[in-house]
């Protein structure tokens, strides 16, 4: 089969080299930022609800306004960050930290903290006391109770 362009091995006819098009064929199936290292990926690799529900309006309210928080403070605190939400203690206080692979820019960490929020947050665990979601760039972790961050 003749591919148009390819140079057949011994042949003094001009063309592409073959590893220059399948360099070009794989940067077209995997879009990366390669100034910083890697592609992001938001593949799920874990995500847990907690059992209880928090029904009231007001907890939802802290929630979301955490995730917030942690989806702006991670990327600039060297991709890990740690948080409560109000910052008066409560009974409705949340605790949460959320980090991101070293690799990511910080705009690859928003997006993928992004990802947890519209998808897990939002949705999965909705009206839920706590969740632990882990994607394979970033996690998050938000509870109801204060928790080491070390197991985040």
């Amino acid at each position: 089969m003749d591919y148009p362009g390819l140079m057949p091995q011994g042949s003094h006819r001009k063309g592409i080299p073959v590893k220059v098009v399948i360099f070009t064929l794989m940067s077209m199936v995997f879009i990366c930022k390669v100034d910083f290292g890697g592609c992001l990926n938001t593949n799920k690799v874990e995500a847990l609800c907690n059992a209880e529900s928090c029904g009231d309006v007001e907890w939802g309210d802290h929630l979301e306004k955490l995730v917030n928080d942690l989806i702006d403070l991670a990327p600039v605190l060297h991709f890990s960050a740690y948080a409560r939400y109000p910052l008066w203690y409560d009974a409705s206080t949340w605790y949460g930290c959320a980090a991101c692979n070293g690799h990511l820019s910080q705009d690859d960490c928003s997006s993928c903290l992004k990802t947890i929020s519209d998808v897990y947050a939002k949705n999965t665990c909705r009206g839920r006391a706590g969740m632990t979601i882990k994607l394979e760039d970033c996690r998050m972790r938000c509870e109801v109770y204060p928790f080491d961050v070390e197991v985040c």
